[in-house]
């Protein structure tokens, strides 16, 4: 390509078209770089235009009037600008009574008491002003007024206007700044009745902190101090010298404003719509009382995603808690008590256990006999648990290794033994390994058991120099002596940790807080063919798509034991081993049938566990827009025939409209999603909900998107409820053990699921501000009343 040529002009290629030309009168001549084109703030709508190339202009050229380049520069150099220009504060050095206006492509004049747009041309826009006549005119009266008590030595007119006129500038400027930061900081400008604006500033703030403690498991004791810190530290504050709430009054704004505002949120969205209910139980710390929070998942249109909300703690404390007649009265009560309808509900995620689930009158049936269309779902948490643990216990019965006993030996042993870890952090330095803690395995969670392996493999030679030099006594460390002498302890744990991953990516999918119902069939099905495929012949696994026909019992579908997949690194291993005569052929055959064993126990398991029959899962998956082509119409009517009081479609007219939904879905270009790896359908379907038809303004997806929000609501796993049992170990602790379970501590979890994050960022209405006050009122008339009680009975 031939190099660009260097003009003083501009290239008539470049040239604007004669509908963007700047018109051709004579402009002031633009000086070095006075005139500065930047762009502008998008709320200044200002309209970017095509820019000069930079590479087509020449240097500067001298004056010479006989030059005709001279005449072509000035005139390009003083055209419209190529972007609105900005004002520029060194214009106020050169003309002191010119400052900037109320907005930055505006100038203000003190003279003329004007403000003036200057981004056409920048500082040019500023000298025609100056130049033209009403400004000179003004600039001579005031020169005539001051011309009997000017001295030689004073100052110029236009200058001591422009100093007079500066403090004006500088108020309006800070009035400005003002409104802006107010507009920031979301500080209510609207009335609360009852209260002036200082007052309701003040209640605010109280509200709003109650709400941050609540939201960060702070204690409420804290409220003691954190008002007389604030007006310590904000001694020029009014809201903060005006603030008081105690723990008593924040206790109280809790209890009887915020807990109820957020409950009589949730109940209305279920009445209205369809909801899933999640319970699990436990036993309190005192002993006392099981608490069963139940918790909600339900589609809020304000937020438009699936979100999850506490409804009550259905407390027991009798004889017979815990069993399914006083649950079920407890959950029904519940619901009763807030006049919600059982026909809403379309999902309940309970526990595995008997009372629940298994036995002929457990909570299980006799929610049924309310609305035999719920669907239950189970803890698959802990069934993946399940199936891994059976599993183990198959290669366990023919190898004799326990991989679970081993892991949690070496966590007991090395916990809080700082002479242990000491020669254990000696024996790293002499294999050149750095030291790293040694993991406590959690029996009843196989997510922990994939770390805690690889951390004892990555340390696995300094542990087996530190038990085989030893010689102590103690039952644990002559097992774990024993197993780290055998040559095929690090073959078994090679083995597991290539393993386990499978296990692990489908329990991780059971601990999303986004709705994931769509996936769970595939991937439950993903999980089956991928341990089959680590025994099994690819021809008799591809024959079959189904899990339940996969002949995976049969010898001749096998891989031998030398191409089973068990690992590249467990592979390299157990060759060097053999080369090396450390372990013999009989070991390895012994340990090919022992991960033989535990591959079709694992896929022999989970055929018998996993819902893999449930219909509801299949058709479920419609509701992925990234699977909408694998599905059709008859997968949005299961849910339609399903759930008639809730999605009332019916006849051929409505399913006829239905199937044309589905097809426009299919085939038309949806908007994309918002988290595509994350896959949050709520956002997606709340904006297809809103799409409407450009000629009729009729709703495009109406019942479609109807039916994918109640499927979304359906419960995809138990984590929910475990969630929750966290959330009341972190407030319920034994320096706040007298916390009611029914009071304040239901009160806490109705606040912290109310999706107040980031709690700064939240703003209370005018109604919840002003039953802010009536709360302190009830809690101090009350008491006052029990205190008058007190002294009459003494």
């Amino acid at each position: 390509m031939a190099p660009r040529k260097k003009r003083g002009l501009l290239s008539s290629s470049n040239k604007a078209p004669p509908s963007k030309r700047a018109p051709q009168t004579e402009q002031p001549e633009c000086h070095g770089q006075e005139a500065q084109y930047e762009k502008t703030e998008p709320h200044e709508q200002l309209i970017k235009q095509e820019a000069p190339d930079p590479h087509d202009y020449m240097a500067p050229v001298e004056d010479d009037p006989q030059s005709p380049e001279q005449g072509r520069t000035k005139k390009a150099c003083s055209g419209a600008a190529a972007y609105r220009c900005n004002f520029k504060d060194e214009w106020t050095k050169k003309w002191p009574f010119i400052t900037r206006g109320s907005l930055s492509t505006y100038y203000w004049c003190a003279v003329c008491h004007v403000e003036n747009a200057c981004s056409h041309m920048g500082i040019a826009d500023v000298a025609r002003h100056i130049k033209g006549k009403g400004h000179q005119r003004k600039k001579q009266a005031l020169q005539a007024a001051s011309s009997g008590k000017s001295s030689p030595a004073s100052p110029d007119p236009e200058s001591m206007i422009a100093m007079t006129s500066m403090n004006d500038f500088l108020q309006r400027q800070q009035a400005l700044q003002e409104a802006a930061t107010r507009a920031a900081l979301s500080v209510p400008t609207s009335p609360v009745e009852g209260m002036g604006d200082q007052e309701a500033q003040t209640r605010r703030a109280e509200v709003k902190m109650t709400a941050a403690l609540v939201q960060h498991n702070v204690p409420l004791s804290l409220a003691d101090h954190l008002g007389l810190l604030m007006k310590e530290c904000f001694r020029d504050s009014k809201t903060a010298q005006g603030y008081k709430c105690a723990r008593t009054k924040m206790a109280s704004i809790l209890n009887e404003t915020l807990a109820p505002h957020f409950k009589k949120e949730l109940v209305l969205l279920m009445r209205e719509g369809p909801y899933t209910l999640v319970t699990d139980g436990s036993n309190d710390k005192a002993g006392k009382e099981k608490m069963n929070p139940l918790t909600v998942r339900i589609f809020d249109a304000n937020v438009n995603k699936v979100t999850h909300r506490f409804l009550g703690m259905c407390t027991e404390s009798d004889a017979e808690c815990g069993a399914a007649d006083g649950l079920f009265t407890k959950i029904n009560a519940t619901l009763q008590e807030n006049g919600i309808s059982w026909q809403n509900c379309v999902g309940v995620a309970i526990d595995n256990a008997t009372v629940d689930t298994e036995a002929q009158d457990c909570v299980s049936s006799r929610i049924l006999g309310e609305n035999p269309t719920i669907y239950i779902h189970g803890c698959p948490c802990y069934v993946v648990h399940n199936i891994a643990e059976q599993a183990g216990q198959s290669f366990m019965e023919v190898s004799g290794f326990d991989v679970e006993d081993l892991v949690v030996d070496v966590g007991y042993w090395f916990q809080r033994s700082t002479n242990c870890n000491g020669y254990l952090t000696d024996f790293g330095e002499l294999h050149g390994s750095e030291y790293m803690e040694i993991l406590q395995h959690i029996s009843v969670r196989w997510l922990t058991l994939e770390r805690c392996l690889t951390r004892i493999l990555s340390l696995y030679h300094p542990l087996a120099s530190y038990f085989k030099s030893a010689n102590l006594k103690q039952p644990r460390f002559r097992r774990l002596q024993e197993a780290f002498s055998n040559p095929m302890t690090e073959v078994y744990l090679l083995f597991f940790q290539a393993t386990i991953p499978a296990f692990s990516a489908l329990n991780l999918l059971f601990q999303r807080e986004q709705s994931s119902i769509f996936l769970l069939y595939d991937e439950m099905v993903n999980f089956i063919r991928k341990l089959c495929a680590r025994f099994m012949v690819p021809a008799a696994l591809q024959s079959h798509q189904e899990p339940h026909n996969i002949a995976f019992k049969e010898k001749e579908n096998h891989l031998l034991g030398g191409k089973l997949n068990v690992g590249f690194s467990t592979r390299a291993k157990l060759n060097r081993l053999l080369n090396d005569g450390d372990i013999t052929p009989h070991h390895v055959k012994s340990f090919h049938d022992a991960a033989l064993a535990f591959l079709m126990e694992a896929v022999d398991y989970a055929l018998k566990i996993l819902p893999l029959e449930n219909p509801l899962l299949k058709h479920a998956k419609f509701v992925d827009v990234r699977q909408r082509l694998e599905c059709c119409v008859d997968d949005a009517l299961y849910f339609v025939e399903r759930f008639p009081h809730l999605l009332p479609y019916h006849g051929p007219h409505e399913h006829d409209q239905l199937a044309t939904e589905f097809l426009e879905y299919q085939t038309s270009p949806l908007p994309p999603l918002q988290d595509p790896e994350g896959g949050d359908m709520g956002s997606f379907w709340a904006e297809m909900a809103s799409q409407k038809h450009k000629v009729t303004g009729v709703n495009c997806f109406q019942r479609l998107a109807n039916v994918a929000k109640l499927v979304l609501v359906l419960p995809h796993s138990n984590a929910d409820a475990e969630r929750v049992l966290s959330a009341v170990g972190l407030n319920k602790t034994k320096t706040r053990n007298s916390l009611a379970l029914d009071g304040t501590l239901s009160s806490i979890l109705t606040v912290k699921m109310a999706g107040l994050e980031p709690c700064f960022k939240w703003e209370p209405p005018p109604t919840l501000i002003k039953a802010s006050k009536k709360a302190t009122s009830h809690y101090n008339k009350t008491h006052k009343s029990s205190n008058l009680d007190a002294q009459f009975s003494s």
